[in-house]
């Protein structure tokens, strides 16, 4: 449920959907006890622009 929930936000938020499944699924590999709100600031961390 918290990954399908996350997904929506991060869709919701203008992200691809291709880009936000490999956001959360590295999110969930790092850290598997995320609930919704922790895996969407995750997510969006690492989806972040880097520099």
């Amino acid at each position: 449920m918290a990954q399908a929930d996350a997904l929506s936000a991060l869709g919701n938020l203008g992200y691809a959907p291709g880009e936000a499944v490999q956001a959360v699924a590295q999110a969930l590999q790092a850290d598997p006890d995320l609930d919704t709100p922790g895996l969407i600031r995750a997510a969006l961390r690492l989806l972040a622009p880097k520099g």
